[in-house]
């Protein structure tokens, strides 16, 4: 703890940053006390400092008081800037919320990009004829805009609106994008000038088109993804088998991709002197940093690399504690919005954790071998072990922000880090020499035959494991946020002690893990001796998110809107589970594939269960499955439909032929109890039908409720209503709102 204390630079750096990102999310009020607190006490504590004779001798008190009062300093500064930049700095956008005016602005960024509609970034630099400091906004409208395009559009603003799934308003905040926009028409007036950031990510486009032309558009993508953090190309399944495993960090450009790069840089040049090579690395860093536009990941990493080469020329002992805090406070100083970016929290958090292990580990106890193995065996064992401790104490140290962001953990990342780094760092050697080797053909075909069948096994090999049950946990039960800080507690224990403190502290840390999962299992318990059942309802849209024995059955009723998805993911995670095992369609539609595409992308699917029928729809459907290795299952017309310990009958009749709308009818039966579904249409074509389920829902999707229908209800059913059934159901019937429910005999 010495080497922390007597780091005043370190200490600063660091508060500043942990300080501003959670000043980020506080309220204004918040903000202006913390500002108001921790100025004053940062003025009284140096005061005092100065003053006390007792802080004036070179002693451990005046290092600790010194160190306390850079803490102080260190909060008290992102608290005025979070005054200064999150308030002031956000107040003259507020009037353009509600507004429809005139925009003039150059497209930054095309987010996404669909033959019908566009969301687009855009900078926008004059609203109504007057001159505006340059913001970025989300634009909604028709697709055909390109990057660096410059359009006038007449644009109404709006609030960025987050949902219980995705807080999108911290999200795009933290990227500076203040306000959403909607425009019907868009005129593109030219393309702007040459920008230094625009010709930098023109030149990242085209050396990504070198690897996607030489290794086909799949490993290609994944190539570019891992040397130049460039993601258009890369598969969505691979990104979800990476999410799934807990190594996406691998694929996020940081100082693991810069350092190996710098390394072989350093011996290319190692001919010409030492110092020659340090300068060929600050130009590789530099021009690394520029080609990737300047991301967080890597101007932390390239600052911290150009701080030691600074150091090491002017002969001076480099300090990674006070070159991290630099980093981050270069970065957040530039760009106060970052300090919310989620990869830039959790990038921090795992370089400090390495380094704080790094600096403890000498204080350790002295390994001692219990075998003995030859030199060369010995070394490689030694590497082994520290890389898989260090990164079980990296995970362990995120653990808070990946709770607080994810809410799920990946138990088998430890190892799945180490073994997959492992392969993406030799594959990292490999991938610069496609491009060295691109202005001759036949070099540049024998050596992609060399390098392809590498990447195919890292994302084949990550795919299988991921398809592995159970290696992520749901940390959403009670309790959880205890163990996790409980955890992050006892590895920061273990990092900075030594000797029999730090055993203890592994032997803490250790019975914590076992108590999180055994109350994960105990919580879960339940699950599996009942079928719950949450009514979902979107867009006059319908679904069922039905589990059973853990596992997660979402049957969509709709007409395949993502918000019915993401409640169902919602709700999955409500019950403890960390996935969807299956989807079930009563009835196609032509939006079904692009949303499950987007829901395969980013969730581990495993079966889709569709009525069988012969339309171009189904054939997407279909080709989708494949393309994504998810099992698909067709079902007739009054088929059962077996799911873990839940039976499921759909009934669709076909089509209202003046409405379109479907006839469904779904009957759930589990643990003696029964649950029915039926939507308006089908109530309109089968008025007096029978429905003795346990639990009767009338749904909103088909809302072509008559006054006319008298179902037969069972005498103690309880009755479920949407808001277009509720006016047109008997008075004596009893309805509740949606919720959850239990399908236990009871």
């Amino acid at each position: 703890m010495k080497a922390v204390i007597l780091r005043p630079l370190a200490i600063f750096t660091v508060t500043f940053f942990v300080s501003l990102c959670f000043l980020f999310t506080a309220a204004p009020a918040l903000r202006l006390l913390a500002a108001v607190i921790f100025s004053s006490l940062f003025v009284t504590g140096f005061a005092l400092r100065l003053s006390l004779p007792i802080f004036r001798e070179r002693t451990m008190k005046s290092a600790a008081a010194t160190a306390v009062c850079w803490l102080l300093a260190g909060t008290a500064l992102a608290s005025l800037i979070s005054v200064a930049t999150f308030d002031k700095g956000l107040s003259k956008y507020d009037a353009l919320v509600g507004q429809t005016v005139t925009v003039e602005g150059t497209v930054t960024e095309v987010s996404w990009d669909a033959g019908y509609s566009g969301s687009y970034v855009v900078r926008a630099t004059m609203i109504e004829g007057s001159e505006l400091s340059d913001f970025l906004f989300l634009l909604d409208t028709q697709g055909g805009l390109c990057e660096n395009d410059t359009i006038k559009a007449e644009v109404s603003f709006s609030d960025i609106e987050s949902s219980p799934e995705f807080d999108a308003h911290t999200y795009y905040l933290s990227k500076k994008i203040f306000l959403k926009g909607e425009a019907e028409s868009v005129a593109v007036t030219g393309e702007a000038g040459f920008s230094l950031t625009y010709g930098a990510k023109r030149l990242n486009s085209s050396l990504s088109r070198i690897l996607t032309k030489s290794l086909s558009e799949e490993e290609g993508g994944f190539a570019a993804t891992l040397l130049l953090g460039n993601k258009s190309n890369l598969s969505p399944t691979v990104k979800r088998d990476f999410s799934r495993l807990g190594i996406s960090h691998i694929l996020a450009i940081s100082g693991m991709h810069i350092t190996i790069l710098c390394t072989m840089v350093s011996r290319l040049f190692s001919v010409f002197g030492k110092k020659a090579g340090q300068a060929a690395c600050a130009c590789t860093v530099i021009f690394y940093m520029l080609i990737t536009g300047f991301s967080s990941s890597v101007t932390r990493s390239g600052l911290m690399l150009l701080l030691m080469m600074l150091a090491s020329f002017a002969q001076r002992q480099s300090d990674r504690f006070t070159n991290l805090g630099l980093a981050a406070f270069i970065i957040c100083i530039i760009d106060p919005f970052s300090c919310a970016d989620v990869g830039l929290q959790l990038s921090f958090a795992s370089v400090f954790a390495i380094l704080l292990y790094s600096e403890g580990r000498n204080n350790s106890i002295t390994n001692r071998s219990l075998f003995v193995l030859p030199p060369i065996l010995q070394k490689t064992a030694t590497a082994l072990v520290d890389g898989i401790k260090i990164t079980v104490i990296v995970v362990l140290f995120m653990l808070p922000l990946e709770w607080l962001y994810f809410g799920r953990i990946s138990v088998i990342s430890p190892l799945t880090s180490s073994f997959f780094s492992l392969l993406c760092t030799l594959l990292l050697w490999m991938l610069p020499v496609l491009i060295v080797l691109s202005p001759a053909p036949t070099f540049l075909f024998a050596a992609a035959s060399l390098i392809k069948p590498l990447i195919t096994f890292i994302s084949s090999l990550s795919n299988d494991i991921s398809q592995l049950r159970g290696i992520n946990i749901s940390i959403d039960y009670p309790f959880s946020p205890y163990f996790c800080a409980a955890v992050f507690i006892c590895i920061c224990g273990y990092c900075v002690s030594k000797k029999k403190p730090r055993l203890i502290f592994a032997g803490l840390c250790t019975v914590l893990i076992a108590a999180f999962a055994i109350c994960s299992v105990i919580y879960t318990q339940p699950l599996r001796e009942t079928a719950p059942i949450t009514m979902l309802e979107h867009n006059k849209s319908d679904g069922l998110c039905i589990a059973s024995d853990s596992r997660i059955l979402l049957v969509d009723m709709g007409n395949g809107y993502s918000g019915i998805y993401k409640k169902g993911a919602n709700a999955a995670r409500n019950y403890g589970a960390t996935e969807i095992e299956a989807i079930l369609l009563t009835h196609i539609h032509s939006s079904h594939a692009q949303t499950l595409s987007s829901f395969f992308g980013s969730n581990m699917v495993r079966t889709l269960i569709l009525p069988k029928e012969e339309s171009s729809a189904f054939d997407s459907l279909e080709k989708l499955c494949r393309e994504n290795r998810v099992q698909l299952i067709t079902y007739e017309k009054s088929d059962t439909i077996e799911f873990e310990n839940v039976l499921l009958r759909v009934s669709p009749s076909g089509y209202i032929k003046r409405s379109k709308q479907p006839i469904i009818r779904i009957d759930v039966v589990a643990h003696d109890s029964s649950f029915t579904y039926v939507g308006g249409a089908y109530l309109e074509c089968f008025p007096g039908t029978e429905l003795l389920a346990d639990h009767v829902w009338f749904g909103t999707h088909g809302p072509l409720y008559k006054a006319e229908f008298t179902p037969l209800i069972s005498e103690n059913a309880t009755v479920y209503a949407s808001d277009a059934a509720t006016q047109y159901l008997p008075e004596d019937f009893y309805t509740d709102p949606l919720k959850s429910l239990v399908l236990d005999g009871k």
